[in-house]
């Protein structure tokens, strides 16, 4: 719980500062926050290797 409300600060952070947030995060679930949070709090975000991990994993039969 803690994580997650430091992740929502820094998000809540970005959006009244209007920025970018850009990420890269392996674990699912710590990607599915951030994604929610972004999508709540309406900021603007890129997931650098969040496709990439994901095809490799198919790739390889293997969780990233």
């Amino acid at each position: 719980m803690r994580h997650e409300i430091e992740v929502e600060k820094i998000i809540e952070r970005a959006a009244e500062k209007q920025a970018l947030v850009v990420f890269t995060v392996v674990n699912h679930e710590e990607r599915d926050l951030i994604m929610r949070l972004v999508e709540r709090h309406n900021v603007e975000y890129v997931d650098l290797m969040g496709a990439l991990i994901g095809k490799f994993g198919g790739f390889l039969s293997s969780k990233p």
